[in-house]
């Protein structure tokens, strides 16, 4: 999609939504440097929210890297805190109050956003600004995500679970960066449905995804 172009995106969007294959779009976390918060974005969310054609939300370079130029940390921290940042502005935004039928899924287990999920609970609580375009806890959305398994960890894997449900969580791989099977979800004592559900039968249905 050629965004933040809003216009041209809608075009593709139109173009593509119907052919053979297309189950839902990708986003990055930013739009080189647009947040998805942005004014700007709204026609493109409510009319994803019209299609309820679920988006996939993957993170980009972010745009405070250059603290970030030793290690890797822009891709092993970064990465992580654009995603978290991205998200806990389209909430506290509005966007998902506004335009509450697209299905939305979190990169790598919901990074480091569901870990600070209290933290958002509190700024609705407590201050004005949190509250100007939502009616509800941030929690409350946060439940409503899809989340793949590209913690790589168990424990934090079963937090979120545990959090969301099981029903909400995705097997991922993150291929071709990291190329790893299912051996986190081997060591979490799941339930054979359960398993079977995060294997594959939560993306069958979240994409209607016919098997034969």
């Amino acid at each position: 999609m050629s965004l933040p172009d809003v216009e041209a995106a809608l075009a593709e969007l139109e173009r593509v939504r119907s052919a053979p294959g297309i189950v839902g779009i990708a986003l990055g976390s930013n739009l080189n440097g647009v947040a998805l918060s942005d004014p700007s974005l709204e026609p493109l969310w409510q009319r994803l929210d019209q299609l309820r054609m679920p988006v996939i939300q993957h993170p980009m370079v972010p745009t405070f890297v250059d603290a970030m130029d030793e290690y890797a940390l822009g891709v092993r921290v970064g990465f992580l805190f654009d995603t978290s940042l991205a998200i806990a502005r389209m909430i506290y935004a509005g966007v998902f109050e506004r335009n509450p039928n697209f299905p939305f899924v979190v990169a790598h287990t919901g990074a480091a956003f569901v870990d600070m999920i209290e933290r958002l609970d509190n700024g609705f609580r407590n201050y004005a600004d949190c509250q100007q375009y939502i009616t509800r806890l941030p929690s409350e959305f946060a439940r409503n995500f899809w989340y793949d398994s590209c913690s790589f960890f168990p424990p934090f894997i079963e937090m979120v679970r545990t959090f969301a449900g099981t029903e909400k969580i995705m097997f991922g791989t993150d291929y071709p960066f990291i190329d790893l099977g299912s051996e986190h979800l081997d060591q979490m004592p799941l339930a054979p449905a359960d398993r079977a559900a995060i294997m594959g039968g939560n993306a069958q249905a979240l994409f209607g995804i016919q098997t034969d």
